[in-house]
C-alpha cells in the first residue's frame, strides 16, 4: 500500500515525459495485482478456515471395534437335505427362562453363534420364514464364560494420530499453496 501510494504521488508530481508514463504503468501494474492478492489471500484463509472445522468433526470418523475372544457354542441348523438354515431368526437363553437373552439370525452356513453369560442347561429356539423351526437344548459349562478382550481399530491405524498433526498437516499444505501463488504473482510481473 504504501508502495502505491508513493508510486501515484510520484506520477502526479512528475512533469509529463517518459518517466511519467513508466510509473503510471507501474502503478497500474501492481494496482491490477493486489485485488488477486487479496482474493488469493482470502481464498486461502476460508479454506484454511473449512478444512479446521473439518477436521474438528472428522474425529468422529474413526472407527473402533473390540475384539472378544470367547468360547461360544455355535449350533449350525439345516434342513433334511442337508441345505443349511440361513437367516433363520433365533433366540436362545437359560432353559425355563422367561424371555430369551440372545436373539439373531443365522449366517450363510446355517450357523447360529450363543455367547452365554451363565452356566447350566441352556435352549435355542429358530423360526425359518418357510415355517421350520428347531429347539435345541445344550449345556454351558462354567469355564464358558472365561473372556479375552482386545481393542483396536478398524482399518488403518490413522485414527490414531493425534488431532494436532493433521491440523500441522493442513496448515503446511496451505502454506506451501499461498507460497506457490505468491511466486506465481513475481514471475508476471515485467
Amino acid at each position: 500500500m504504501a508502495a502505491t501510494a508513493r508510486l501515484a504521488a510520484l506520477a502526479k508530481g512528475g512533469g509529463g515525459g517518459l518517466g511519467t508514463i513508466a510509473l503510471e504503468s507501474a502503478l497500474r501494474a501492481q494496482q491490477a495485482e493486489q485485488p488477486m492478492q487479496l482474493s488469493s489471500s482470502l481464498v486461502l484463509a476460508v479454506g484454511l478456515a473449512v478444512s479446521l472445522a473439518a477436521t474438528v468433526s472428522a474425529g468422529a470418523h474413526g472407527v473402533r471395534h473390540q475384539v472378544e475372544q470367547t468360547r461360544a457354542t455355535v449350533i449350525t441348523l439345516t434342513y433334511d437335505d442337508g441345505t443349511p438354515l440361513v437367516g433363520a431368526r433365533f433366540e436362545a437363553g437359560p432353559a425355563g427362562a422367561a424371555q430369551a437373552t440372545l436373539s439373531g439370525q443365522t449366517d450363510a452356513r446355517g450357523r447360529a453363534v450363543v455367547i452365554a453369560d451363565t452356566p447350566g442347561p441352556w435352549q435355542l429356539r429358530a423360526f425359518a420364514t418357510d415355517g421350520h423351526g428347531a429347539r435345541v437344548e445344550f449345556d454351558v459349562s462354567a469355564s464358558a464364560g472365561a473372556d479375552r478382550a482386545q481393542a483396536g481399530l478398524n482399518g488403518s491405524g490413522a485414527a490414531t494420530l493425534p488431532k494436532w498433526l493433521g491440523l500441522v498437516l493442513i496448515a503446511a499444505v496451505f502454506a506451501a499453496l499461498q507460497q506457490w501463488l505468491r511466486t506465481r504473482t513475481r514471475r508476471k510481473k515485467p
